[in-house]
């Protein structure tokens, strides 16, 4: 090759070179674009906007309105709505029910919001997302229905969350949905309405209410009227359900009777009452040596109580 063709090869090779990285910077720049379109906050009309409708968190009442609406005017708007366009230049709220309620009463004309694109399925999903994240007090029950809509949803959609939520919510929602925490949640939705009553007012555990959820309505319902609420505690429900279980493996009928049973071996058990006193090894070599077994020790003090309380037998 000539030093003429030699030139001219380097000189097309410097152009490509000189192409590909204009159109790698090009590239970028529609990166950094859409990267600060995606959380781009703007302002809308207050008359544009439609309430999400069937979502399954509550409308907050007059003093939750209240404390909003008192934050609002002191420090302002803190998280944006998010919403999605719909037709006619209108925009349904996916998150953010309560603020707008509040702007209006406050006779707002616009209100900060971030826009996002996605099918219902998917809009269902953020809306639900989104609540979770930017409501601080949601009762054990909202959580607990909205975690099982969220399941049947991640069935047919994915969600890019890096689409929605910047990082501090991404972290948010891994913190409050570990997988164990996550289905917890979700088995609650099998319990009688009673008992998820009980759950929200917290006089059932959450531990208690996935135990109890794993019965049948009937045996939830049989329990219910013979046991009284503040008596319902965990380790009754785990020996209820093991004598169920029993009752299922063995094909015996399980019914109320079974759980009256149950409840009079515990009241037996109750008025038989003991009392278990633990001491350590310092306690043992100071207090009681000498003395070689849990016997001699309960003797010892007994007779240390009668003399202090001069009892004679």
């Amino acid at each position: 090759m000539g030093a003429y063709q030699k030139f001219l090869e380097q000189k097309k090779q410097k152009e490509i070179e000189e192409q590909k990285a204009a159109v790698k910077e090009e590239v970028q720049e529609i990166k950094n674009v859409n990267e600060e379109n995606k959380y781009k906050i703007v302002e809308l009309n207050l008359n544009e906007l439609d309430y999400y409708k069937n979502q399954p968190f509550k409308e907050y009442n007059q003093d939750e309105m209240n404390n909003l609406k008192e934050s609002i005017e002191r420090i302002g708007l803190q998280n944006a709505i998010v919403v999605r366009k719909k037709e006619n230049n209108r925009y349904e709220v996916l998150s953010g029910n309560n603020r707008v309620r509040v702007f209006k009463e406050l006779n707002k004309e616009t209100i900060p919001a971030r826009i996002v694109e996605c099918d219902d399925d998917k809009a269902e999903l953020i809306m639900i997302d989104s609540n979770i994240v930017q409501r601080n007090e949601l009762s054990i029950m909202e959580r607990a229905k909205a975690y099982k809509l969220k399941q049947e949803l991640m069935k047919k959609v994915k969600l890019n969350k890096d689409e929605i939520f910047n990082k501090e919510e991404q972290e948010l929602l891994i913190q409050t949905e570990s997988q164990r925490t996550f289905f917890r949640y979700i088995s609650l939705n099998n319990l009688i309405e009673e008992y998820q009553n009980m759950c929200d007012k917290k006089i059932l555990s959450i531990e208690a209410g996935e135990t109890l959820s794993t019965l049948p309505a009937s045996v939830q319902k049989d329990m219910l009227s013979i046991i009284e609420s503040k008596k319902i505690t965990l380790p009754l429900i785990k020996k209820i359900k093991q004598s169920y279980q029993e009752s299922e493996n063995n094909n015996v009928q399980f019914d109320i009777n079974k759980i009256e049973e149950i409840l009079n071996n515990k009241k037996e058990k109750e008025e038989k009452r003991e009392l278990e006193i633990k001491f350590n090894d310092e306690e043992l070599n100071k207090y009681f040596k000498g003395l070689e077994n849990s016997k001699e020790i309960k003797d010892y003090l007994i007779e240390l109580v009668k003399k202090s309380k001069n009892i004679i037998e």
